[in-house]
C-alpha cells in the first residue's frame, strides 16, 4: 500500500515513531488524531469529500499510524 519501496517507508516511519517514543507521544493517541483528520476534511471540502475519499484517508491512516505505533509500543 506504501509504494514499491515499502521497507524504505517502514524504515522512515519506524524512525518518526522512535521520535515520538522519546517526547512521550502515546500509542492511544493516534485514533484521535486520525478522526480530527478526517473531521477537517470533511468540513473543508464539505460535499466534495466522499465516502470514498473518507475510506481512501482512513486507509492511508491506518498505515502510517500502524506503523509509527509499532515503534512507539517497541
Amino acid at each position: 500500500m506504501m509504494g514499491p519501496d515499502d521497507e524504505f517507508m517502514e524504515e522512515i516511519l519506524y524512525q518518526v515513531g522512535m521520535r515520538h517514543k522519546k517526547m512521550d507521544v502515546k500509542a492511544a493517541f493516534f485514533p484521535y488524531m486520525g478522526d480530527s483528520i478526517i473531521n477537517c476534511l470533511e468540513r473543508t471540502l464539505g460535499e466534495a469529500f466522499t465516502e470514498a475519499h473518507r475510506d481512501a484517508w482512513n486507509d492511508v491512516y491506518d498505515s502510517i499510524s500502524g506503523e509509527i505505533v509499532k515503534a512507539i509500543l517497541s
